[in-house]
């Protein structure tokens, strides 16, 4: 029975601690509004398969390179920061909050409507 005991004790203490997913940042993390930026999204743990949103837009996933990284496409916004959000397909979302600035548009993008 001691054995037993002393064999249960050194399997529970081998065992690997489950670690949670973090997002640490983005770089750039900042871009146009206009969006279409490459942005790397770097975290631990990141779950293969998640979605990313800017605010509440979903942004497309170009790398999955899960678990440390994933390659994004900012989306198009408004001028502002805005909240990174990685959404796993299961566990609760990872968000850093006003992570992201769009920065606004440049003056020869936006033109005035023609008569």
């Amino acid at each position: 029975m001691r054995r037993g005991l002393i064999a249960l004790l050194l399997l529970v203490g081998c065992a690997e601690e489950a670690v949670a997913p973090t997002l640490l940042g983005a770089d750039p993390d900042e871009a146009s509004a206009r969006g279409g930026a490459e942005v790397l999204l770097e975290g631990t743990d990141l779950p293969p398969g998640s979605k990313v949103f800017f605010g509440d837009v979903e942004a497309e996933v170009l790398t999955d390179g899960a678990p440390d990284s994933l390659l994004v496409v900012a989306p198009p916004s408004i001028a502002g920061v805005v909240d990174l959000i990685v959404e796993p397909a299961i566990g609760p979302p990872l968000r850093l909050v006003d992570a992201f600035r769009y920065s606004a548009l440049d003056p020869w993008f936006v033109q005035a409507p023609h008569d």
